[in-house]
């Protein structure tokens, strides 16, 4: 008869999410996980998966976690633009451990993508779903008469996540302040 789980996965999927980001995916190796998430090796395999399978949970956690942060912030009440300054300002005003830790989204990009087109899969789907939230965003700001009325809202949703992606990267290679600020205001000055 198996014996009942005595551990909260959700915070196993935390520790195991927090590893596979600050160190990546080869960075990361089995004894890591154990020893972090405090499980045996057993009941990782038996609960997770593989280390692939543990990496694909954690990576859509990441994605999970990072949309719900997005619109938990967003303000209803302010422009398209302050909402979006305010979204990309936390990435400038991250602590710098933060910033060398980068997105795990664009590590995973770096690092798995090349290599693994079921990974690569799971990326575009996250990416989509943020694109999706942006797009809508700016459609409400096309009828407010914050953009104009023939503005692509597509093809800046797809900019955005882009500027995103490339702001990230650049905090990571640990760029000064005054670099991370040029990156926002022409990302801001492409939606005027």
């Amino acid at each position: 008869m198996p014996r009942p789980v005595t551990f909260d996965s959700e915070t196993v999927l935390e520790r195991a999410m927090l590893l596979f980001w600050t160190h990546g995916y080869a960075g990361t190796s089995i004894q890591d996980l154990v020893d972090d998430t405090e499980l045996l090796r057993g009941s990782l395999y038996h609960t997770f998966g593989d280390k692939r399978s543990l990496y694909i949970q954690t990576l859509r956690r990441y994605g999970r976690m990072a949309l719900r942060q997005t619109i938990s912030f967003w303000n209803p009440a302010e422009t398209f633009l302050t909402n979006m300054r305010a979204a990309l300002m936390v990435i400038v005003d991250m602590p710098d451990a933060e910033k060398r830790r980068g997105s795990m989204i664009c590590n995973c990009i770096a690092e798995v993508v090349p290599h693994d087109p079921e990974i690569a899969n799971i990326v575009t789907e996250l990416l989509n779903e943020v694109k999706d939230l942006f797009e809508a965003k700016l459609e409400a700001a096309k009828h407010t008469g914050e953009l104009h009325a023939d503005a692509n809202t597509t093809a800046f949703a797809r900019y955005l996540v882009s500027s995103i992606q490339g702001l990230c990267m650049t905090a990571k290679a640990d760029a000064p302040r005054e670099e991370l600020m040029d990156i926002v205001e022409v990302t801001l000055s492409a939606l005027r």
